[in-house]
């Protein structure tokens, strides 16, 4: 069996012979299921971020974690350029210098980038119809 999702539960809920009663362990409610898509989300950019960093600076991915402080794996200015280019180009987000700045771990600037991109998606575009009277 292959989990879809896991709550942490108090109980598990027994049948009289103390076998597992299924029928009554609680749904995954839908905002355990957005959680988790967040995470995953989260993740992901997280992921693409490191793989980034990987390049810019020269350094092995696996060897870039997610709380190494922008400036002291050498970052500068012109770097903080060539980062901001590579994350428009993967998430289609113009970023200015100071972002890179104030956001200078992978995951504060994974957290960013990802309310960045739920912003965007809750925006809806309403078309106006002329009317020339």
């Amino acid at each position: 069996m292959i989990l879809n999702y896991y709550k942490k539960i108090n109980k598990i809920p027994l049948t009289s012979s103390g076998k597992l009663n299924r029928i009554l362990l609680p749904e995954p409610s839908l905002i355990d299921k957005i959680k988790d898509i967040y995470k995953a989300l989260k993740i992901n950019i997280e992921k693409t971020l490191c793989r980034i960093n990987s390049e810019i600076f020269n350094i092995d991915e696996n060897k870039i974690g997610i709380t190494d402080d922008f400036f002291d794996l050498g970052g500068t200015g012109l770097i903080a350029i060539r980062i901001i280019t590579k994350i428009h180009r993967e998430f289609n987000i113009n970023m200015k210098i100071k972002e890179i700045m104030k956001f200078k771990t992978i995951e504060s600037l994974s957290i960013y980038i990802n309310e960045f991109i739920n912003d965007k998606n809750d925006v809806t575009k309403i078309n106006h119809t002329m009317i020339i009277c």
